[in-house]
Parts: structure tokens; sequence; C-alpha cells
């Protein structure tokens, strides 16, 4: 007598091996399988559920594994100063402009930089001079600015600039 193959009586998403693998390519998807009803393993030939044990434990290690991730590509501990003409370096420079004493009282306005470069880089205080051209709403002129650590644990840095 022939052997009768019931892994058919288990949908392929219900079973632990699949969620697992769902939870390592798309983990918002595999904890959603994992958690909206029974999951089943094979154990000794016998198809049972996983236990709520197993279940946490797989949650906490997603979430783990979400929050590592959020912590190194979404502003984590920088290690090395933004570019001169990286987004946030243009618009902590267009900030400090319109934040500035000219900027509050005249109402200057800086609108873009032109061809943002790199001029110097002193790699042992970790400073970067930087130049451009500064379009604001009264004129277009040369600028320069600098950027440094503020406080580099906490990946804090500050701009300065100067319009001539």
């Amino acid at each position: 007598m022939s052997k009768i193959d019931d892994t058919a009586t288990v949908p392929v998403s219900r079973k632990h091996w699949f969620v697992v693998l769902a939870c390592l390519v798309f983990f918002p998807l595999g904890l959603f399988l994992l958690w909206r009803g029974p999951t089943y393993r094979r154990k000794k030939g016998v198809w049972e559920p996983v236990p709520r044990r197993d279940k946490i434990i797989i949650t906490i290690l997603a979430v783990g594994l979400i929050g590592l991730n959020l912590i190194r590509f979404g502003g984590g501990k920088a290690d090395s100063l933004p570019l001169c003409d990286a987004s946030v370096t243009l618009r902590t420079l267009k900030g400090a402009v319109e934040s500035s004493p000219a900027g509050r009282t005249q109402g200057l306005r800086l609108i873009e930089v032109e061809n943002p470069h790199e001029t110097s880089w002193n790699p042992t205080e970790q400073i970067r001079l930087c130049a451009g051209q500064a379009f604001t709403n009264g004129a277009t002129m040369p600028m320069e600015y600098r950027l440094r650590w503020l406080d580099k644990g906490k990946g804090r840095w500050l701009v300065e600039y100067q319009i001539n």
C-alpha cells in the first residue's frame, strides 16, 4: 500500500517555513501571515500548530531587524560630514540664511545654490569648506560656507556661511 501525502492538506501560506521565508523577504507580510491564524510545522511526520512562543520570538526578531535598519539608514549616528552638494546641506544652509539677522530684518531669502563644490577638507579637524553661487531674492552673489561637527557622537553638525 502506498503512503498518502498529506502535505496538500495544509495551504502553503499556513506552513511555518513559508511564513519564516516571508518574514525574511518582506517582514510586514510575514508578520501578518504569522499572526492571522494558526501556522503549522511538521514534527515527527505529523502537522502540528506552531507554539505561541515561537511566534513571539519571530516577531521580536523582525521588529529588531526593522529597528536596526531604521537606525542604520534613517539617520542614526553619522560618521562623516555631509557633502557640499547634499540636499541636507543645502536645506540647512537655506534655513541658516533665512533665520539670520539679515533674513529676519531685511527679508533675505536663499533661493538656490548653484554649482556647490568643495574647496577644502581638513581631516584632522573635520572641517569641510565649500563654495557656490547664491541666488537670493535680491541678487546673485558668490557664497562660501563651512561645515563642522557640533557633536559627532550625536551626529550633529553646524553650517557657517558668508555671502560676499
